[in-house]
């Protein structure tokens, strides 16, 4: 979907702007703007999507991701999520998903950039470039089948990451913790 510079908005009662499902779909190229509390962009079954030279900017989530198969995501270097809400939210409940989110891009939210409670695998790897911010936590994770390989790029948060199950590889790149402590637990911790 080459949107040629435009500006799609979007503040209807639905609960996203542009729903993914079993496709191989490239947005590229302008401005997805969803003013309302669900997500700009849904992604479910055994999808493959690229968000190339594209800005998402949402009252509610950036991506939400439900899958019950195969889902590779990518987030190129021209790409910003602005999301008020997690802007990429992963929450199956089936175990068979397997998700791969490659991260070239800028995330940014005002409470966590990426929030993972998925039964299944969510792989999720930082390149060089690439820039996680969040208000409240860089990047939150409760599930086993997480992991995260961070090669370079920032993760920013009142807490940097706050994992508690799952694999971290950090080879790169640097995470930082903005929050005081005592605002709440673990905060300004950087992991």
């Amino acid at each position: 979907i080459d949107l040629n510079e435009a500006t799609i908005e979007y503040s209807g009662e639905n609960n996203y702007l542009l729903k993914i499902e079993n496709s191989s779909v490239t947005i590229k190229n302008g401005t997805l703007n969803l003013q309302n509390t669900g997500s700009a962009v849904a992604v479910s079954g055994n999808s493959n999507v690229t968000f190339e030279n594209v800005t998402i900017k949402t009252s509610g989530r950036g991506v939400f991701v439900q899958s019950a198969g195969d889902t590779y995501i990518k987030v190129n270097s021209g790409t910003v999520i602005d999301s008020e809400k997690p802007s990429f939210y992963f929450g199956s409940e089936d175990a068979s998903e397997n998700i791969t989110l490659d991260i070239f891009g800028k995330i940014n939210s005002a409470m966590t950039a990426i929030y993972n409670i998925s039964k299944g695998k969510v792989k999720i790897n930082l390149h060089g470039g690439s820039e996680i911010k969040a208000a409240d936590v860089g990047i939150y994770n409760k599930e086993s089948g997480f992991s995260l390989e961070m090669d370079g790029g920032l993760i920013s948060g009142g807490t940097g990451i706050h994992s508690i199950g799952g694999k971290l590889t950090i080879r790169g790149g640097h995470i930082s913790a903005t929050g005081s402590k005592g605002e709440a637990p673990n905060t300004g911790c950087a992991v």
